[in-house]
Parts: structure tokens; sequence; C-alpha cells
């Protein structure tokens, strides 16, 4: 844990990135348990009561956040391997 918390200082430069990062971690999460919740409201209610055109726009949003989950989880990915080069980078540059 010593060794750590000896990597607070290099982290301290990058706050902004780092907890952009850990947000759309989180924003990933909730689009993530979105899906299935539609995927009940679909069965309960557009098979139920035979509602293709709710069918048509509940698969439509899947598709939406389905393209809108790969765009941030690019971003995120992206983000993070930026954050540990350039920390990698300083910690080099300081050796």
């Amino acid at each position: 844990m010593k060794h750590l918390l000896r990597l607070l200082p290099s982290l301290r430069s990058y706050w902004g990135q780092i907890t952009l990062s850990l947000f759309l971690l989180l924003v990933l999460t909730g689009l993530g348990l979105l899906v299935p919740a539609i995927i009940q409201r679909v069965i309960d209610v557009g098979i139920k009561n035979e509602d293709l055109a709710y069918l048509l726009k509940s698969a439509l949003l899947i598709l939406g956040i389905g393209a809108a989950h790969a765009v941030l989880i690019y971003f995120q990915r992206y983000l993070s391997e930026w954050i540990a080069q350039k920390i990698g980078y300083d910690m080099r540059n300081r050796l």
C-alpha cells in the first residue's frame, strides 16, 4: 500500500483527466444497466400488447445506446491509456 501512496504526487497533475475517466466509466455502467430495463419493457409492454411501433422504437433506442456505448468506451480507454503514458513519462523523467 505504501508503494501506491508514493504515486499520488504523480497523479495530482492529471486530476481532471482522472476524474473525467472515472465519470465516463460511471456513465458506461449506467448505459449497460439501461438495456436490460428496456428489454424488460419490450417484453412486458411491446410483445404483450403486440405494439409494433413500440418494438421498433425500443430497438432503435437499444441501437443508439449501443453506438453511444461504443463511442464512450473508446474515449474512456483512450483517456486511461493517455494518463498512464503521461504518468510513466513523468516518472521516467524524475528518475
